[in-house]
């Protein structure tokens, strides 16, 4: 096991879900514990040695067909792409359905790259009939 001495620096990161925000700019936060005993503890995101990086939006994770909006009301479509590699799993990726403007081009297309960049990402339709093919 490793310890820790009192006065070092260390850098702590984890996946925690917004439970509640603020206007004040605090948030609180369910932060998952061992053996379901989550625990909930307020930040302030305006503090400087915080670290914040969005990962996954509110709305879940991509879906073939789905359309998303970011955060200056740009339009995205989600697309199974096939793979080339010996493991052949295909995945999503978000299309921007503007291109011609500069700075919609992500420099990751997956869903989590596209909300680290543009986010926060809003589900704006998804086929949720049994079996929808789009």
């Amino acid at each position: 096991m490793t310890t820790y001495q009192r006065g070092e620096t260390v850098r702590i990161s984890f996946e925690a879900k917004l439970h509640d925000a603020h206007d004040d700019g605090t948030v609180h936060l369910r932060v998952p514990g061992n053996m379901g005993d989550d625990f909930f503890t307020r930040l302030d995101f305006a503090e400087t040695a915080l670290t914040i990086e969005r990962t996954l939006p509110a709305d879940g994770d991509a879906q073939p067909g789905d359309v998303w909006r970011d955060a200056s009301g740009g339009m995205w479509f989600a697309q199974t792409v096939d793979t080339d590699d010996a493991a052949g799993e295909p995945y999503v990726i978000l299309i921007p359905a503007q291109t011609s403007r500069w700075g919609r081009r992500p420099t990751h297309d997956d869903l989590y790259g596209v909300n680290r960049e543009f986010g926060p990402m809003a589900l704006i339709w998804r086929d949720e009939r049994p079996g929808g093919d789009v």
